[in-house]
């Protein structure tokens, strides 16, 4: 008896890729803004080939949003 098995190809889940126009405007913030943290390091981003633009994962860009707790925000 020989037992087959099949594989069945498994894709990685589709990510919602934005350009950093798009993710200044999801963030409400400059372009300049998105820039800035991603050569902090603050916010990680694809490059599409060697001088391609610039693209960032809705995933990352929530990564960056933190909830403000009460008595955080100074009046």
């Amino acid at each position: 008896m020989t037992v087959t098995k099949t594989h069945a190809r498994r894709r990685a889940p589709m990510r919602e890729l934005f350009s950093v126009a798009a993710s200044a405007e999801y963030l409400d913030v400059s372009e300049r803004t998105i820039r800035r943290m991603i050569n902090a390091g603050h916010l990680k981003a694809y490059r599409i080939r060697r001088r391609g633009m610039i693209r960032i994962a809705r995933v990352d860009l929530d990564a960056v949003l933190y909830e403000v707790k009460p008595g955080e925000v100074q009046p």
